[in-house]
């Protein structure tokens, strides 16, 4: 007989619902920031074109997420109620669990707001020297053409 006590309660609705359903967004932005540099650097190479494909890049962030959020129920890091009482959450406030807010800390935070930074930026640098040699080298200023010209000039005068 399979029994539940309040704290496995919580500790499954922060994993569930906080915790994991956080790290699973942030670390969809990330690979969404990486597959549009990667497509814009090389768009035959690394298009998303199957479901076989896009389920595989879902099922790595979902894994990913797993490695994150799991470690709690094993015996490393703790889920405990907030202060407030309502809810759960990972144990921040006390030193008992720091190794485990560190691991979080850089595998669900840091390494993929660096990807995001890292590869907008690159992204950003690549626009723009697509659109130097958009202005450098064509001369149509069809309505079409223009609207592009106008999208690539603004991106060029904000960075």
């Amino acid at each position: 007989m399979l029994h539940l006590s309040k704290f496995t309660i919580f500790k499954s609705h922060i994993f569930l619902n906080s915790h994991f359903s956080g790290t699973v967004s942030i670390l969809t932005l990330a690979v969404l920031s990486m597959q549009r540099y990667l497509t814009i650097v090389n768009p035959d190479r690394f298009k998303v074109t199957s479901y076989t494909s896009a389920f595989l890049i879902i099922a790595g962030i979902w894994i990913y997420t797993m490695f994150i959020a799991l470690p709690p129920f094993f015996g490393f890091g703790a889920y405990v109620p907030e202060s407030s009482g309502m809810t759960c959450a990972p144990d921040w406030e006390s030193n008992k669990h720091i190794y485990f807010t560190i691991y979080w800390l850089f595998a669900g935070f840091f390494i993929p707001l660096t990807v995001i930074i890292y590869t907008s930026y690159k992204t950003v640098l690549r626009l723009k020297e697509v659109s130097f040699f958009f202005f450098t080298y064509t001369n149509n200023y069809s309505p079409l053409l223009g609207g592009i010209n106008f999208g690539f000039s603004a991106i060029n005068r904000f960075f």
